[in-house]
């Protein structure tokens, strides 16, 4: 009896050493949407992902894989995280408020699995041409070939809400394309202009300028003419800086809408919160930056701008905690 204790003993210890010990938890696997390459929001949300898999297991024993993935934008990444096929995304703010209160695009589609996360940076709206098109103000877009953006993008809604309500919608001959072959075309002539929203700088407006002398319209002045930010206040005014892109050098006044980090309803509360203590430390914002300069603009100060639709919990419990106000509509739906 004894040598069978002793046995049994020695075969559960050795299975003790050789199995997984239980208290290594299993890996964590999330999906986040972007958008193109050329974009910001792909390297943005690549930079976040690489980010939290290289440093959270360091800081909470825990590993975690996320598949950054490319998408048509922003009004895609909406429908994406509403529906779970992934579980955090980022969009524009217009889009979530127009998704998450069934509006626009969305009408009688409400998007409210949406929960909000944090403001990333702004993104800014550029009219794109060559510098000796012709083409000096937006109602010179009349009758020419304008790539407004990527089907399903946040650009390509932009594009046609603007052009609509300032009355040449119907006379631009657009093209739904992605900002890099946006670029290519316009530089080999079969375009005239293009539609790009993106934090600065652009990465596909940066690639025209390397090679083609560029103008840039002005989009706020007749945006603000024609009514457009009164009936769509989730735009705001935004200078592009002198010396932004080669040859652009002076301001020019254009829009912008802020760019959210979303998250799906039903997202772990502490898993949430353990990723923005990664993220929004001093050494992974400075990580981000290296990444985009568009992510200067990340701080737990900005954290809540452009937050029209309920905070995650995860989130919420964040940023109360470092102090932040949380405006009305941003509470927490549950």
């Amino acid at each position: 009896m004894k040598k069978f204790l002793g046995v049994l003993l020695c075969l559960l210890f050795a299975v003790f050493l050789c199995a997984p010990r239980a208290i290594e938890a299993k890996t964590v696997l999330l999906s986040f949407t972007t958008g193109s390459i050329g974009g910001t929001f792909y390297p943005i949300g690549g930079g976040i992902a690489n980010l939290l898999v290289d440093e959270f297991p360091k800081q909470f024993d825990q590993k975690i894989r996320i598949a950054s993935e490319s998408s048509a934008g922003s009004l895609e990444n909406v429908r994406r995280v509403h529906l779970g096929e992934s579980e955090m995304g980022i969009v524009h703010a217009s889009d979530m408020a127009q998704g998450y209160y069934g509006r626009g695009e969305f009408e009688g589609d409400p998007q409210t699995n949406l929960r909000v996360v944090a403001f990333l940076y702004g993104t800014v709206c550029h009219f794109v041409t060559l510098a000796d098109s012709g083409i000096e103000k937006v109602e010179d877009l009349a009758g020419k070939k304008v790539a407004v953006g990527s089907v399903g993008s946040g650009s390509a809604v932009t594009a046609e809400r603007f052009l609509s309500m300032f009355g040449i919608w119907e006379n631009v001959k657009s093209e739904y394309l992605p900002s890099m072959d946006a670029s290519t075309k316009l530089k080999d002539g079969h375009i005239d202009a293009y539609n790009w929203c993106a934090g600065l700088p652009a990465a596909a407006v940066t690639d025209t300028a390397s090679t083609h002398q560029i103008r840039i319209l002005d989009y706020y002045t007749p945006a603000e003419q024609c009514g457009f930010i009164k009936e769509y206040p989730f735009y705001s005014k935004r200078m592009i800086p002198p010396g932004t892109y080669k040859g652009v050098d002076e301001s020019v006044a254009t829009i912008q809408s802020a760019t959210m980090w979303v998250v799906n309803k039903d997202f772990d509360e502490d898993l949430l919160y353990k990723m923005l203590s990664i993220v929004y430390s001093e050494a992974g914002l400075k990580y981000l930056v290296s990444v985009h300069q568009a992510a200067a603009e990340m701080s737990v100060e900005n954290a809540v701008i452009g937050a029209l639709i309920p905070l995650h919990k995860g989130a919420y419990k964040f940023w109360k905690e470092k102090g932040i106000e949380i405006p009305e509509t941003a509470q927490p739906a549950e």
